[in-house]
């Protein structure tokens, strides 16, 4: 692209105006999708430049500038070659240790490639023996946190902690050789095999295994994709039983979606899923007779995990679709075997929506377990279905026809909600708990909640309010018109067992 004249301070008249705009962008809910697009451009626009496909001149102070800008009013990690400590929202950390939570710890990563080489790091620390004292995910809590601090003395200013599973600790090395980031590794490893902690009859002993991944300043593999080759890395090396394996680079493509689509075909063949249920009620009537049903993975050591990573990797490699069709196998078998006033809600990804064979194994499964199809509502996000329009309308339409109900999911997150209450046939508008949190406290999320109600009533659509959390939150929904309310006030995911059933039918 050619040099473009009239640019303040050598600046191509392109970025400039991205900056004028981007600085002067008001710190609100509305302006932060607003922002991420001038960041995305100007990192556009400044890529080039650094290629000499534009000028540059002085304009690498000013772009820098803006980005800090940009990013501080998302509070996100400013942009410097130091890669200064951040403004964090509590969302963006592990609640129970403070570290990085996944996404974080990505956004952490994304920015660290664009100023040269580096690793990730990814710990994984269990006991070596048998389990001590501390179960579940507690157990694990202490471990990352016995891990984190063993770091501290290894660390350097510019590194980056977050936990990115049960006990897995992750750790983002910048500006580093893989030789160091190795010595590092060892000697972390090292350590926390050294340590113990307090078990039933005395100190336990742990064991550690790390699978560590170098990236380049021009890799082709992402934040998200370093994640997952380092995780395969740590697995590998338990398989061997290796404290570490080292990767010089990024695994190829095609070899990352192989392991991926073999780690989920095993965990489906070997039970390694489960489902939960979280109750949704009626503020009407006081009645749960809607469930949403949410996926966990088994560990052995720990119990039923979040599915955060093995979901998030099936959903960028594009290996998601037969666990959406386990979840939605699971919940026909319910709604057939259970109580008949039993509803249940499934989540679905956009990478399942973008696929044609959903709608046919819908239609197959509805030929082989006949049942009242309005007892079973998908869930679609606008996350899922803004990539996927089109077979996402197909399929709510398909749904419908037979009889089920449709919602959409995380409502006023984005752009284009209200556009999509027109184009699809919903059924139910499930509020984003942004709104939702702070509801009692807030004049403008009240506005909008009282909006998002009148909408839906125009259009015959039900409102369920997210994230509920206290009764006075519940009755300021009331007031407002919400019909449903869900969150950890109304009742926590239970794990469906022969306890739940039992429960459901004496609630009968």
């Amino acid at each position: 692209m050619a040099a473009v004249e009239g640019g303040g301070e050598g600046i191509p008249v392109r970025i400039d105006s991205l900056m004028a705009r981007a600085v002067n962008v008001p710190r609100t809910r509305f302006a932060q999708a607003r922002t991420r697009r001038f960041i995305r451009r100007i990192e556009v626009e400044y890529t080039k430049a650094l290629a000499g496909e534009t000028a540059v001149g002085a304009a690498r102070t000013p772009h820098l500038a803006v980005l800090d800008r940009c990013r501080e009013l998302l509070l996100l990690e400013p942009v410097h070659s130091g890669l200064e400590a951040a403004k964090t929202t509590p969302r963006d950390r592990d609640p129970a240790t403070g570290l990085f939570a996944r996404q974080r710890f990505t956004d952490a990563v994304d920015r660290a490639q664009r100023f040269g080489a580096g690793a990730v790091l990814i710990v994984r620390v269990e006991p070596a023996d048998r389990p001590p004292a501390a179960s579940g995910q507690s157990l694990g809590t202490a471990l990352v946190r016995l891990a984190a601090k063993i770091f501290e003395d290894l660390r350097r200013p510019d590194d980056r902690l977050g936990r990115v599973g049960p006990s897995e600790i992750a750790v983002l090395l910048p500006d580093t050789s893989l030789d160091h980031a190795g010595r590092m590794t060892e000697t972390l490893v090292r350590s926390i095999r050294a340590a113990t902690v307090p078990g039933v009859d005395g100190p336990e002993r742990l064991t550690a295994w790390a699978g560590l991944v170098r990236y380049s300043h021009d890799a082709q593999a992402s934040s998200h994709e370093l994640l997952i080759d380092a995780e395969g890395a740590w697995h590998r090396a338990r398989e061997i039983d290796t404290p570490a394996v080292w990767l010089a680079h990024p695994i190829r493509a095609s070899d990352r979606v192989n392991l991926c689509r073999d780690r989920i075909a095993t965990a489906l063949r070997t039970d390694h899923f489960t489902l939960f249920a979280q109750p949704i009620r009626e503020l009407a009537s006081g009645t749960v007779t809607r469930y949403e049903l949410l996926l966990r993975v088994k560990d052995d050591m720990y119990g039923p995990l979040s599915p955060v990573a093995i979901l998030d990797a099936a959903e960028r490699l594009d290996s998601v679709f037969d666990i959406d069709l386990w979840v939605l196998e699971r919940a026909v078998e319910m709604i057939t075997s259970g109580p008949e006033d039993l509803h249940f809600q499934v989540n679905l990804s956009g990478r399942s929506l973008g696929d044609a064979r959903l709608a046919e194994a819908v239609d197959e499964l509805f030929r082989r377990h006949p049942f009242a199809p309005g007892r079973l509502t998908f869930e679609l996000t606008e996350t899922a279905v803004v990539g996927n329009v089109t077979e996402a309308l197909r399929f709510a339409n398909r749904v419908r026809e037979i009889g089920c109900q449709l919602a959409l999911d995380d409502f006023g997150s984005g752009y284009g909600s209200f556009r999509y209450l027109k184009m699809f046939p919903v059924d139910l508008v499930k509020i984003d708990g942004e709104f939702i949190e702070n509801l009692v406290t807030s004049p403008e999320d009240q506005v909008m909640v009282r909006a998002i109600v009148l909408v839906c009533r125009a259009y015959g659509i039900t409102a369920v309010a997210e994230w509920v959390q206290d009764e006075p939150t519940v009755a300021m929904l009331r007031e407002l018109g919400v019909e449903f309310a869900q969150g950890y006030l109304i009742g926590e995911p239970e794990p469906i067992d022969d306890g739940w059933w039992a429960s459901r039918a004496r609630s009968g």
